[in-house]
C-alpha cells in the first residue's frame, strides 16, 4: 500500500494544480474537499466522472488533465462541494470497479500558488484578484448578460443612428433633455433582444443566466461587459495569447456588448476561463461565465471549428447584414 502512495506521487508530481497525501496517516486524517482519482480508463470523460462522484453528494469541479492529443492521462480531481462527501465518496469508492477498472481514490492537497491566503509571495491585491477568479468559475449564478454598459448603449445608438453622442443624449446647453431617458431604456431594451436572439440561434440561451439548475457549456464562454469598439481581432487577440489552443470559434453579436468564445477541449476552456475572468480589457474588467445552454442545444452539435479570426469577422458581418 505505501508503494501505491509513492507510485501515485510520482505519476503527479508535475501535476501543478494539487499533489495527493503523502502517507497513509494522512490518508486518513488529512481529507479536503477535493480528491485524486488515478487507474481511469483513458476513455473516461468528465461527464461521467461526474455522474459517479454526484451519487454521494454535490460535486463542484471536475478536471481530468490531457495530452497534447487530448486524450486522458488516466488520473483525475473530483472537487466536492463539502469535506464530508468528500471522506464518504473516498471510503465509499475507493478500490471500486469503474469502467472495467479499479480505481484508487487520495485526498488531494491544493496547491500552494494558488493564493488562497497562504502564499507570502502574493500581495493582497493579487490573492483577492485569485480568489475572485477561482470564485467566477465556479459560480453558476452571476450578473446579468441582459445588463448592459451605459456607454455601450449610447455608443450603440449613435452609429446605428448615425448621429454623435450628444444628439443622441439630446444635450442642449450642458444639459441632457428628459427624452434622452426613454431613448436610452428603448435602445436598451432593442439591443438585449438582439442579443438574446443572436445567442439562441447558436445554442445559448441568456435568460437563464441566474438559474441554478440550467445545464451550462463546459466549453463555451459568454463573455461579458465588452466596449462597443470590440472587434473580432481584439479578442481573438487576447484569448490566442494565452497560450493552449486557441478557441475554435468566437462569436460576437451586431451589438457588441457580449459574445461567446467556444474551445474544443473544456480543459482548454478552464484555462481560458481562470487566467482571463476579471482581467482587464480595453480599460475594464472582463466578466466571463460558462454559457448556459438553450433547451434544444447539445454541446456536441455546437462544435463547429474555425481556426481563423477572418472567418469569425464573416459570421459578423453575416448577421449585420441580416440586421
Amino acid at each position: 500500500a505505501v508503494a501505491d502512495v509513492k507510485q501515485t506521487q510520482n505519476i503527479v508530481e508535475n501535476v501543478p494544480d494539487a499533489k495527493p497525501a503523502d502517507s497513509i496517516a494522512e490518508r486518513q486524517e488529512v481529507v479536503g474537499d477535493r480528491l485524486f482519482v488515478r487507474n481511469l480508463p483513458f476513455t473516461t470523460t468528465e461527464e461521467e466522472l461526474m455522474e459517479m462522484f454526484s451519487q454521494v453528494g454535490p460535486v463542484s469541479s471536475i478536471h481530468i488533465p490531457v495530452d497534447d492529443t487530448k486524450k486522458n492521462k488516466g488520473y483525475g480531481f473530483v472537487t466536492f462541494q463539502s469535506k464530508r462527501d468528500a471522506k464518504v465518496a473516498m471510503e465509499r469508492m475507493d478500490g471500486e470497479d469503474f469502467q472495467g477498472r479499479l480505481i484508487h481514490i487520495l485526498p488531494s492537497k491544493a496547491s500552494t500558488n494558488q493564493g488562497e491566503g497562504g502564499n507570502t509571495n502574493l500581495t493582497y491585491k493579487e490573492q483577492q484578484a485569485l480568489a475572485r477568479q477561482k470564485e467566477a468559475e465556479s459560480n453558476t449564478k452571476s450578473w446579468q448578460a441582459s445588463i448592459l454598459r451605459g456607454d455601450a448603449v449610447v455608443d450603440n445608438l449613435s452609429d446605428r443612428l448615425n448621429m454623435s453622442k450628444g444628439e443622441v443624449l439630446d444635450v442642449k446647453d450642458g444639459i441632457s433633455s428628459g427624452n434622452a431617458a426613454v431613448r436610452l431604456a428603448l435602445g436598451e431594451t432593442h439591443i438585449i433582444a438582439e442579443n438574446r436572439e443572436f445567442f439562441l440561434k447558436h445554442g445559448v440561451d441568456v435568460t437563464l443566466t441566474e438559474k441554478d439548475s440550467v445545464k451550462r457549456s463546459k466549453s463555451t464562454i459568454l463573455v461579458k461587459n465588452l466596449p462597443f469598439d470590440t472587434t473580432p481581432e481584439d479578442l481573438t487577440k487576447v484569448f490566442h495569447a494565452i497560450g493552449g489552443d486557441p478557441p475554435s470559434q468566437i462569436l460576437l453579436p451586431p451589438s457588441k456588448t457580449a459574445a461567446l468564445v467556444e474551445y474544443g477541449h473544456a480543459n482548454d476552456a478552464r484555462r481560458a476561463f481562470r487566467r482571463l475572468a476579471y482581467k482587464k480589457f480595453k480599460h475594464i474588467p472582463l466578466y466571463l461565465e460558462w454559457a448556459p445552454l438553450s433547451k434544444e442545444a447539445k454541446e456536441e452539435s455546437q462544435s463547429t471549428p474555425r481556426t481563423d479570426g477572418h472567418v469569425v469577422k464573416d459570421v459578423v458581418d453575416k448577421d449585420l447584414k441580416s440586421n
